[in-house]
């Protein structure tokens, strides 16, 4: 799955279940003033935003900061207790951009911000900013060229995530008292859910930044996780398409598929074909699939209608406004697990090409 089908997918996600909304936020009585500018020419009277972007709202003091441009100018006041890890866009680009590129670490020494188009080009002073820049992007990349206009880390961190994750918890290691791995960890805990590396990573800091709120929330979130690789898949309470709320019952079958959708996602509604399909070809042989849907209240009449439009006859189940899927991180639709015959996760959004090599090779 590429970078930009990947980041669309999360933003639509995100969009769905957080309802993203562009609002200005109280500032503390004390406040750190930040002068930024803007290296292109942005309308006067834009505003620009600094939000939580595809990071749960949780983990930030303030959620949203946000300054009027005038002739590139603009200023921040903020109040921070702890770094920050923002992302950028603008009011004007609201129809079109959710967010822009690039990652802008903001701390109690930072004084200056220098917005480039490109995002991964921009510059934030401070201490944070300044270990991203020149220690944890050098590390991630590990003496490959990187090249901020052509967005390489963004590339590195959502086309080639398992190298970055494998990057990411050996800088934790080495580095224990870093926000930028700790930020970075809640940027994989939140967009992949979990794994045996965020775990391992997680319990490598030092007791300074364990006893911080940041921590302490990647921490619990982490811990509330029930879908894991190598684990049994769990038994959700969920609601069957007459809205009856029951256990999900894993069937007996050699190889299940579990797939994450919801009624408005277009990549999901494209799959479909394939997966009946694969079903037609193998379920007589030991495959299963289970669909569960996150639609929400008022779309619940839309999931029904689908079920029957798209000839879904395998089980359906719906996990009302995606609360369970929220907490075990499945944010991006579809999602999609793989089970063996014991119910234990084997695989992570499977290619469906390799899925059929599986199933004819092992049915």
């Amino acid at each position: 799955m590429n970078y930009f089908y990947k980041l669309f997918c999360c933003l639509v996600a995100f969009c769905f279940l957080t309802g993203y909304v562009y609002a200005q936020t109280d500032v503390p009585n004390e406040r750190l003033i930040i002068n930024g500018e803007t290296l292109e020419p942005f309308k006067n009277g834009d505003t620009i935003y600094f939000s939580n972007g595809d990071i749960d709202r949780k983990y930030f003091e303030q959620k949203l900061i946000s300054a009027e441009i005038n002739q590139r100018k603009f200023q921040l006041a903020t109040k921070l207790s702890y770094p920050h890890r923002f992302m950028v866009n603008l009011k004007s680009e609201q129809d079109d951009i959710v967010l822009r590129s690039g990652s802008y670490f903001i701390d109690e020494t930072s004084n200056r911000i220098q917005v480039d188009s490109l995002g991964e080009c921009s510059c934030v002073t401070g201490k944070t900013n300044k270990e991203f820049k020149n220690v944890f992007i050098p590390f991630v990349f590990k003496g490959e060229k990187y090249d901020c206009e052509k967005w390489d880390f963004s590339n590195m961190l959502y086309s080639k995530n398992s190298i970055f994750e494998e990057r990411l918890l050996q800088y934790i290691q080495k580095h224990p008292e870093s926000y930028v791995g700790l930020w970075f960890l809640i940027q994989q805990l939140e967009n992949e859910g979990y794994s045996k590396n965020l775990d391992k990573g997680i319990r490598s800091f030092t007791t300074n930044i364990r006893n911080g709120k940041l921590w302490q929330l990647a921490h619990q979130t982490l811990k509330d996780i029930e879908i894991r690789k190598n684990s049994r898949f769990p038994s959700l309470s969920l609601r069957d398409t007459l809205l009856k709320i029951q256990k999900m019952r894993l069937p007996t079958a050699d190889y299940t598929l579990v797939d994450y959708w919801f009624s408005r996602c277009r990549p999901c509604l494209e799959a479909f074909p394939k997966l009946k399909e694969l079903y037609a070809k193998y379920h007589d042989k030991g495959f299963e699939i289970i669909s569960i849907s996150v639609d929400k209240t008022l779309d619940i009449p839309k999931w029904q209608q689908r079920i029957k439009e798209k000839g879904l006859i395998w089980p359906q189940y719906l996990d009302e406004n995606g609360n369970d899927a929220a907490k075990n991180k499945v944010i991006i639709y579809p999602t999609t697990f793989l089970l063996d015959v014991h119910g234990v996760i084997i695989e992570k959004n499977i290619q469906f090409d390799r899925l059929e090599e599986l199933l004819e090779n092992s049915l």
